[in-house]
């Protein structure tokens, strides 16, 4: 192997490292009274905490790009207050939160 494709390497691994630490730093600090027990579940966080957040982030741009949301631009786009905006953005971010609160009960009341 060539030094460059090691440290390329290296360097991909590196920050993945480095991303995932300050994920799973973020998460914890959101969930503070729930942390986990064993190192089995630290292992979980720390090693998931990246591409769960990458699958939210790709969650939450499909939420925020459809037609529905292209519509709302295009009736508002002079507008510099829209109350059809700022409504569809609650409606949303609402439904978003009841998601998720909805898929956490499910899994604490199945796995505890």
């Amino acid at each position: 192997m060539r030094i460059a494709t090691i440290r390329t390497a290296f360097k991909a691994i590196a920050i993945y490292v480095a991303l995932s630490a300050v994920f799973a730093l973020l998460w914890l600090a959101f969930a503070y009274p729930d942390l986990p027990t064993s190192p089995t579940q630290w292992a979980a966080v720390f090693l998931l905490a990246l591409p769960a957040q990458l699958l939210f982030e790709w969650l939450a741009s499909r939420f925020w790009n459809t037609r529905l949301t292209k519509i709302v631009d295009e009736r508002t786009a002079g507008q510099r207050l829209s109350l059809l905006r700022i409504g569809y953005g609650l409606v949303v971010t609402v439904a978003g939160l009841g998601l998720v609160f909805a898929v956490g009960y499910v899994l604490k009341t199945l796995f505890g």
